[in-house]
């Protein structure tokens, strides 16, 4: 089928990819760097078309949670690959790049256990899209935070292996999480509040109540951290362990309650 060629062929354009990137972290100049921007172009388009493949049916928008997953990556590929226009970032570019063919492969060969869900309203199409858009910001905020976290480690005990002398300067990392968890923020803000107006009359169910209460909690932490960074100038062990810890608690709970309904169901 065609989009089986898509799925496999978008693989192998990944793990090209990162062959490339490593290639280049432990060579300087290489010959086939030309290469490295038609890849990227031809890798997103391919893992586009393979994501409205997947989610496009006759009756609507079917976003199982294997669709979602295959969704997010792409949103944080696009966004890696935008950001290396900015400054190279080699290490984040390779551990997306890695989700990225983790995620089609997963979807391309295991039948996930998620029942099917269709979304026939344009309401739930856009929270859908902005539920897209706040994961993906905040799942890179959490990877840069990862990545600063290392650097500080690094630059502690001067013990600077390979991959870390290729990461950007600290400050330039710590601008990107800021500027990651800020966007981030905004995007879950207007994803609660759409939530709020589409499930209200849905939020007397165990599974709905759990999980708004879950992002509410992560939102506050996220805002207290952004907030505390402000105005007091948190940086350190402390905030980026709650940086993670959000993040986790945001994307366990949702992938949990989703697989655990559908279980159930």
């Amino acid at each position: 089928m065609l989009i089986n060629f898509i799925g496999a062929t978008c693989i192998f354009m990944y793990l090209a990819l990162i062959w490339l990137v490593l290639r280049g972290v432990f060579q300087e100049h290489s010959p086939f760097d030309r290469a490295k921007p038609i890849l990227i172009a031809l890798a997103l388009l391919l893992h586009g078309l393979f994501c409205v493949f997947n989610l496009a049916t006759e009756f609507g928008i079917n976003y199982s949670l294997s669709n979602l997953l295959l969704l997010v990556t792409f949103v944080m590929t696009a966004i890696v690959v935008g950001l290396n226009v900015r400054i190279r970032q080699d290490f984040l570019t390779v551990l997306i790049f890695c989700f990225s063919g983790t995620a089609l492969f997963v979807n391309h060969l295991i039948i996930s256990p998620d029942s099917h869900k269709v979304a026939t309203q344009g309401a739930i199409f856009a929270h859908i899209v902005l539920s897209v858009l706040a994961y993906s910001l905040l799942g890179l905020a959490a990877i840069q935070t990862i990545i600063f976290t290392l650097l500080q480690t690094s630059l502690r005990s001067k013990q600077h292996m390979k991959i870390v002398i290729s990461l950007p300067p600290l400050d330039a990392v710590d601008r990107l999480n800021f500027g990651l968890l800020t966007t981030g923020l905004a995007a879950l803000t207007t994803t609660i509040l759409v939530a709020f107006f589409l499930y209200w009359s849905e939020l007397d169910q165990l599974v709905n109540l759990l999980h708004t209460w879950i992002a509410l909690f992560a939102w506050i932490v996220y805002a207290a951290i952004l907030l505390g960074r402000v105005f007091f100038g948190w940086h350190g062990k402390v905030t980026n362990l709650l940086s993670i810890a959000a993040f986790l608690l945001l994307a366990l709970s949702y992938v949990g309650l989703r697989f655990g309904t559908s279980l159930l169901s």
